[in-house]
């Protein structure tokens, strides 16, 4: 992964961070949350979770409640506005605690890589989920113009920046109340 430097991004929330990767299309946002490392990845880890607090996440179908295991698969039925689309992700890290990840396609093409990194604080734990945009060469320029068609976006990087931010304070929240 390339070496991360900050651009001035405006964050959602007063309690993320976040970051644009000058290097690749790669964006990340952090936020610390009250609760515990193992707390934050039974959350992130069981995905029928993950429409509760992205803004724009519909609903899963997964293979089983609870948290996902590498190689395991589930559909994500996404919305945005009058727009519907549905990804289909692989787990392909999951150590408890620590990081949780998954590789997204469409129409058997890949889109991006979703990661959830954990950091133990004092606190609780710093979240930071990032985004890196999959959708390469010539078949990345077609799979970003259909992307546009099907979702109204162009600008995928800082319209995932503004959900991810909002992603994490809702998770922040409601991880906090429990």
């Amino acid at each position: 992964m390339p070496v991360a430097r900050a651009d001035p991004v405006e964050p959602a929330c007063s309690a993320c961070q976040t970051q644009r990767m000058t290097d690749s299309e790669t964006i990340s946002a952090s936020i610390e949350i009250a609760a515990s490392a193992s707390a934050v990845y039974e959350a992130v880890s069981d995905v029928s979770r993950m429409p509760q607090w992205s803004p724009e996440l519909n609903s899963v179908r997964v293979p089983h409640n609870g948290p996902l295991e590498v190689g395991e698969t589930f559909a994500g039925y996404n919305r945005k506005g009058l727009q519907l689309w549905r990804t289909t992700s692989t787990v392909t890290a999951a150590k408890p605690a620590r990081i949780f990840a998954i590789d997204v396609t469409c129409f058997g093409l890949p889109v991006a890589r979703w990661i959830y990194q954990l950091t133990p604080t004092e606190s609780g734990c710093t979240l930071t989920e990032t985004w890196t945009d999959l959708r390469e060469g010539p078949l990345g320029f077609v799979m970003k113009t259909s992307g546009f068609a099907a979702t109204g976006v162009w600008d995928r990087a800082t319209h995932n920046l503004e959900g991810m931010t909002r992603t994490l304070q809702a998770l922040k929240t409601e991880l906090e109340t429990d």
